[in-house]
């Protein structure tokens, strides 16, 4: 099977200045781990029974969810996070989407498409990304900018 990948990229991030596309990638690779977890997290309902159409696979041997790790893609001005299903085990995108035989139990689109989860995990990286730049600041800096979030000079 050719390595594809399902994928989530935050546009609107292009616009931060290139001094600052190492925290950006650093925010987004601490982002791209939260969604692992999350994902992960629905890999966990323990088998028998098996799920139903529709809702994220049950837990049978681990190997599915030991094989998830998302990871940002691309350079940090065209970045977004995505899942390569190369690198998953072999059955992970015939659970995804399904086959003739059986209906899809989708367990990383809906993290990263479902309803409000683009914003949620736009959010989380603008988080990040806030502690990133904190992080590389100068103390002086740092007082001025908590200053001036705070509205005073």
């Amino acid at each position: 099977m050719p390595i594809t990948y399902e994928k989530i990229g935050f546009d609107y991030l292009k616009r931060i200045p290139t001094s600052n596309r190492a925290a950006l990638r650093r925010a987004m690779e601490a982002t791209a781990a939260d969604m692992t977890q999350e994902i992960k997290r629905t890999i966990s309902r323990p088998y028998p029974p098996a799920s139903k159409p529709g809702r994220p696979p049950h837990l049978r041997t681990g190997d599915l969810r030991a094989s998830v790790n998302l990871r940002v893609i691309g350079r940090s001005d065209k970045a977004a996070i995505g899942a390569y299903w190369g690198e998953m085990v072999d059955y992970a995108p015939h659970l995804e989407f399904g086959t003739v035989n059986m209906d899809p139990r989708p367990f990383v689109h809906p993290i990263l498409h479902g309803r409000g989860q683009r914003q949620k995990w736009q959010a989380r990286t603008v988080g990040y990304l806030k502690e990133e730049l904190a992080r590389s600041m100068r103390p002086r800096d740092r007082r001025m900018a908590n200053l001036m979030s705070r509205g005073r000079r």
